[in-house]
């Protein structure tokens, strides 16, 4: 008997995720008749009241391959690593590693640091990770590509985990800033009281040198701090703004009736900050209709609205977007 089952290995926090990914798997690898498992959704998990660990390695025995969707909360996970390890000793058993975050190190389990993974959050390398895993399973291409809805939920959502992570991050060091500023405050308010004392206790003349030592020593402290904060903070802004410019861009168009337009070309229009100029990056769309920017070449802000302009056989199109848009309804006058 072929082995066809999937099993998705998740946290459970990241039950949406694993629900999406179910979701393209099931859309892409439908003519398959594949038999999916993913414990945190009912309808595919595990039967109630039997040994869970009995199940899983059943499941897995059974299947064709398992996806680790690795995130920083599955990275650390008993469960995840039982079921990374037990499916490494079965033979021929396939392993594909999603990672839904921008950052590798974060998610990624230590035995897998080398392995090759798969960018969840780029529209182009799941699209041609799905091509691949039809071809194992002998799918084939019939041009209609219906699980692209799919693709790009999926996409969407590992791109706003990836934007939640970095303004969490900036949001960490802004409330380390301030406490560190607020301790030098304090510091420099107690170093005025101590001076304060030692006025009383030690004579006026010796006490003002001392008040004046004092405040001077704890003012030059307070900005030292100052200083070294704000080129900290200079340094994560920096960071934060390379990580978003990083994350690709990629998507496909519908018309009114939310069919899929295939697209000849795709023009996007960046502002590049410096004096209301404009930078244009032109990718050709695929075989399916999507088109896909990589972050290096695009560098824009996901959140930064920019102008795309788009080929459809003889027709072209405008369309202003931010880059967390998705679908791209073309709703707009022909250009000429």
């Amino acid at each position: 008997m072929a082995r066809t089952g999937l099993f998705i290995s998740h946290a459970h926090e990241d039950r949406d995720l694993a629900g999406a990914l179910r979701q393209l798997l099931e859309d892409a690898l439908r003519p398959a008749n594949v038999d999916i498992t993913c414990t945190s959704d009912a309808d595919y998990g595990l039967e109630r009241g039997a040994d869970l660990k009995e199940q899983i390695e059943q499941r897995l025995e059974s299947a064709k391959a398992l996806f680790l969707l690795a995130t920083p909360a599955s990275r650390h996970k008993d469960w995840v690593q039982f079921e990374c390890a037990y499916a490494e000793s079965i033979p021929d058993l396939k392993f594909y590693i999603l990672v839904a975050t921008s950052s590798r190190d974060e998610s990624v389990p230590a035995p897998y640091n080398n392995d090759v993974t798969v960018a969840l959050t780029s529209g182009a390398d799941v699209f041609a990770f799905v091509k691949q895993l039809r071809r194992t399973f002998e799918i084939v291409e019939d041009g209609e590509y219906a699980y692209v809805p799919s693709l790009l939920d999926l996409v969407d959502r590992c791109t706003a985990l990836a934007l939640e992570r970095v303004d969490a991050a900036r949001r960490e060091q802004t409330d380390q800033h301030g406490a560190v500023v607020q301790r030098q405050r304090m510091w420099h308010m107690a170093g005025g009281l101590i001076a304060s004392v030692l006025a009383l206790a030690g004579g006026l003349g010796i006490g003002q040198l001392r008040i004046a030592d004092l405040r001077t020593e704890h003012a030059a402290t307070l900005e030292a701090v100052r200083r070294e904060m704000s080129d900290q903070n200079l340094r994560a802004e920096q960071a934060r703004d390379a990580e978003l410019k990083s994350l690709p861009f990629s998507g496909v168009f519908q018309d009114g009736l939310s069919h899929l337009v295939r697209c000849t070309e795709v023009e996007a229009r960046v502002p590049d900050g410096t004096g209301g100029t404009e930078r244009k990056v032109q990718r050709q769309c695929d075989d399916s209709g999507m088109f896909a920017f990589p972050g290096h070449e695009l560098q824009a802000d996901p959140r930064e609205r920019i102008l795309l302009k788009v080929i459809v056989g003889s027709r072209r199109y405008e369309l202003p977007v931010t880059r967390a848009d998705a679908r791209l309804a073309l709703a707009l006058p022909v250009v000429h």
